[in-house]
């Protein structure tokens, strides 16, 4: 922490950090988290994007990014979950989830239940 005129900070705020881009740039992390919200923001809501599908956009755009970082930057942006999102789609699209999602769901909430 730091005591300044304008307030407590935090000494992190002070280094912006980020990933590196194919041309050797470094890309900040507030503008990875705009550009998460700019492809989150154009999907198709009734199909949104998981972590890995984004990841391999922002790859595609030039940013070399690992799954894990940009689930940490969804998360720091308020972006759900590609699977709570979709609990959220028009009443016509909520069936098109796959077995998959539908098993992971069952078992999350029978593990969740017996805590």
């Amino acid at each position: 922490m730091w005591d300044s005129s304008n307030g407590v900070l935090e000494l992190r705020r002070l280094f912006t950090g980020g990933v590196a881009r194919e041309d050797g740039k470094v890309e900040s992390r507030e503008s990875n988290c705009e550009a998460i919200r700019g492809i989150v923001g154009a999907e198709d809501t009734n199909y949104p994007l998981s972590d890995t599908q984004l990841t391999n956009k922002l790859t595609h755009s030039g940013v070399k990014i690992a799954r894990r970082t940009v689930t940490q930057y969804r998360e720091r942006a308020g972006i759900p979950q590609a699977k709570l999102s979709n609990a959220t789609a028009p009443e016509g699209a909520r069936g098109k989830r796959s077995l998959v999602h539908l098993l992971y769901d069952f078992f999350s909430f029978m593990i969740s239940s017996r805590r």
